[in-house]
């Protein structure tokens, strides 16, 4: 795994892992990234895992289902969420809010 230069895709690497342990992937990663100039993309959920500080607003995608496709949205581009990090959130406050399911209140219904 580490011996390659080719892309790395991690799907919720934080799952099932410590708090602790998750706050550390980031800057693991980030010098992984460094030191064998490979691209690492990597989908999350976890609050722990974006409020690293080294994350900004343009490495981070947005990806929002929709009727018929996928939209993506670079965080960063999207202007509320540039207000809020430029308000000294970090992108996990910024960003999660926005990727809730818009039904979620009705499984309160069963």
């Amino acid at each position: 795994l580490l011996e390659s230069d080719s892309l790395l895709l991690l799907e919720e690497p934080e799952l099932s892992l410590n708090s602790a342990i998750v706050a550390k992937l980031p800057p693991l990663m980030y010098r992984l990234q460094r030191q064998k100039k490979r691209q690492i993309i990597l989908s999350t959920h976890s609050a722990d895992m974006l409020l690293d500080e080294g994350i900004g607003g343009e490495e981070v995608l947005i990806l929002k289902p929709e009727k018929e496709n996928t939209k993506v949205e670079l965080a960063s581009s999207i202007p509320e969420v540039r207000d809020l990090l430029e308000g000294g959130l970090s992108i996990a406050d910024a960003v999660l809010p926005r990727t809730a399911p818009s039904e979620v209140q009705q499984l309160s219904l069963f």
